[in-house]
């Protein structure tokens, strides 16, 4: 499950004084600012050693809330900020000290500790929401690089799941102490009774019935370029069941507002490299590119774009999607009343002359009250599609509109492409259009031109579906909804079936598989029970870096064996970027460029089935840690072991690096540079990196 909240990492102080005055009479306000401070400092044991106090206040509607600071004037690098409304309900605390870095050692407390302390601390400040809340245990690794524990608490109704309301509390994982606290909760929701639902196999067949996932071809990158699939997935929204009226209905529901979503269309024209000069002139030597005065010309006859607007920008752009095409993007400035511009920002095909998109702004249209029907603005916008494109209009299917602003004179379609049965995930053209005078004022064209793979040999929808509710299933949840057609964006809850949320849906059209969101085939990350590491002098190393997310995905460690290159790679790449992950379908390559990047491996160097040598070990370790170009400093460094002659002249900076940050020890006076570096060995050395 997604965290709703972020750790917050410096405080934000609102900037009204005035407002909460229209609340609270000045008494009063002056006795709700008191108490907010005392309640504070008793909660979070706030000394005076924190001297110096500042504060602000925010007001909205009948709501005040009060920002309280303390900072020690003698150390800037300490403080503590505390959020608090005039009902005494804490809703941040964050306690900092910059002098504070993550060491990288191992934690002196574990995560249930850590769990202990914050159910705890949740109690003492927010004793009213203990029962209604239930930790929210995701079982991912532990992240060797932080000095904190996370732990999320989302809100229960009824027995059933309410995730938009939450506490999420971070604790030092080697003092204890609260770090960070952040309280998300709305109490004026009314939450539907959970009688009388529909049952889940009722739920299950409307959502099979109504097609909650379609055919879709979906793409990732690979060498730069977008690669398609066909799967199985959501089109458009996540989509659940109304458990109460039975109806399929869109949640988690976001949408741009104004000009950002217009400016959005035509921003999405090239998306490519901008061209140099240079490069530019290269590219119009080619005949079948148009220069750039042809471009501006075709532009200007398209939109009926007059001599008055001044051509102020013009670059030529790669397309992403399509190698070799190439996009003119035009930027059209007219200034209009009160010192305001007019502005056309198109972009148009370098090849074909075809208009690809076009934004145009005028800051004098955006008031009046919308005179057209929604049904006469999908006509225009459809009207200008055939006009532009009436090859792709065929190819297009208008996609159901989310809920519009009542007061919003803007309007917005979008149609996506469908090629046979299946939805083509970013190609879609997309018109918007002022409702007050019935202009079209954006319009973009994603559109990929080659050959997507077969639709021949795909498992059937209802083989799908049998995968999605075997695989990840459906349970009850409360969701939020906005109706955007109140002025104020009225929010409600509702009770949903939806998909379980701790697996993709993305089920693969060939195999039936589960794919993550690279394409490939989904793996749980749950760090494996290694049946082979009893009788290994490395077991407790091998399985602490296991619950770390430091691991190789097999009930078998092999700890005896050797080490080839690329899995002992693949070890240093978990343990240094935690995140990264290798594309499952081209793992050598992936890995090794990332490393080549993060300058762990250099030229040369690749040799994915070589057996790793100690010396070699240790030199990709010192550069992960980033102290390669100290270890590289010549005639600095003493003999250490007895055997320092056989180490590799350029590697001895590298040995006794390791040797002083206790990675390594060697054995009666020994390293054995040349002698090859077993698994359990490697996990030992790895181990020693994170946390010695």
């Amino acid at each position: 499950m997604r965290k709703k909240i972020l750790k917050v990492v410096s405080f934000m102080l609102m900037i009204s004084l005035m407002l909460p005055l229209a609340v609270f009479g000045e008494e009063q306000y002056d006795k709700k600012l008191q108490d907010a401070i005392l309640r504070s400092k008793e909660l979070f044991n706030i000394t005076d050693t924190y001297d110096k106090f500042d504060y602000n206040v925010s007001s909205s509607g009948e709501k005040v809330t009060f920002y309280l600071n303390w900072t020690n004037s003698k150390e800037d690098s300490k403080g503590v900020n505390v959020t608090i409304d005039a009902e005494g309900t804490v809703l941040n605390y964050n306690k900092y000290n910059s002098e504070n870095t993550s060491d990288n050692k191992l934690p002196k407390l574990s995560k249930e500790d850590g769990l202990k302390i914050a159910q705890e601390f949740l109690k003492k400040v927010n004793p009213k929401v203990v029962e209604s809340v239930k930790y929210d245990n995701e079982n991912t690794s532990l992240n060797p690089g932080s000095n904190e524990y996370d732990y999320e608490f989302i809100r229960i109704v009824n027995g059933i799941p309410y995730s938009d309301d939450n506490a999420t509390i971070y604790v030092d994982k080697n003092t204890g102490e609260v770090t960070n606290y952040n309280f998300n909760w709305d109490s004026s929701l009314k939450f539907p009774d959970s009688k009388n639902i529909i049952s889940l196999d009722e739920a299950k067949s409307t959502f099979k019935d109504k097609k909650g996932i379609n055919l879709v071809y979906k793409y990732t990158y690979e060498k730069d370029k977008p690669n398609y699939y066909l799967a199985y997935s959501y089109i458009g929204e996540s989509k659940g069941v109304d458990a109460l009226t039975g109806e399929l209905m869109p949640y988690d529901y976001y949408r741009l507002y104004g000009g950002a979503e217009e400016k959005s269309m035509a921003d999405a024209g090239g998306n490519g490299e901008n061209l140099s000069p240079d490069e530019i002139k290269a590219v119009e030597s080619i005949s079948s590119i148009i220069n750039g005065d042809e471009a501006v010309d075709k532009a200007r006859k398209m939109l009926n774009i007059g001599e008055e607007f001044e051509v102020v920008d013009k670059s030529l752009n790669s397309y992403w999607k399509n190698e070799g095409e190439y996009v003119w993007m035009i930027s059209f400035n007219k200034k209009s009343e009160n010192n305001n511009y007019e502005t056309y920002e198109v972009s148009v095909d370098a090849k074909t002359g075809e208009l690809i998109s076009f934004y145009y702004g005028d800051p004098n249209a955006s008031t009046g009250s919308v005179k057209y029907s929604d049904k006469e603005l999908l006509k225009n916008a459809q009207d200008f599609i055939q006009k532009f494109n009436p090859s792709k209009y065929k190819e297009v299917e208008l996609m159901e509109q989310g809920n519009v602003q009542k007061n919003d004179i803007y309007r917005y379609f979008n149609f996506v492409r469908k090629s046979g049965e299946a939805y083509v995930d970013g190609d879609d053209i997309s018109v918007g259009i002022n409702g007050v005078n019935g202009k079209i004022t954006s319009y973009n064209i994603d559109w990929y031109k080659g050959e997507f793979p077969s639709q021949d040999k795909i498992i059937s929808s209802d083989k799908a579906y049998d995968v999605l509710y075997s695989n990840i299933g459906m349970e009850l949840r409360y969701v939020t909804v906005y109706d955007y057609t109140t002025p104020k964006y009225t929010k409600s809850v509702k009770l949903c079936y939806t998909l379980k949320q701790d697996k993709p849906v993305n089920i693969s059209a060939t195999t039936g598989q589960l794919l993550d969101s690279n394409g490939n085939v989904y793996k749980e990350k749950v760090a494996p029970v290694y049946k082979d590491i009893d009788d290994s002098n490395a077991k407790v190393q091998i399985q602490t870096l296991a619950d770390y997310g430091i691991y190789f995905s097999s009930d078998e460690f092999k700890p005896k064996e050797n080490i080839i290159q690329k899995d002992f790679l693949y070890l240093i790449c978990k343990a240094a970027y935690p995140y990264f992950e290798p594309d499952s379908k081209d793992f050598d390559n992936s890995l090794y460029k990332y490393l080549t990047v993060q300058g762990i491996v250099k030229e040369g160097e690749r040799d994915p089935e070589r057996v790793v040598t100690k010396e070699e070990g240790v030199k990709f370790i010192i550069r992960a840690l980033g102290y390669s170009k100290v270890a590289d400093l010549e005639g600095i460094y003493k003999e250490i072991f007895k055997d320092t002659k056989d180490i590799d002249p350029k590697l001895l900076g590298y040995v006794n690096i390791a040797y002083g940050l206790k990675i390594i020890q060697g054995s009666d006076g020994k390293f054995n540079p040349k002698s090859n570096l077993t698994r359990e060995s490697a996990a030992i050395m790895i181990y020693n990196y994170l946390f010695k």
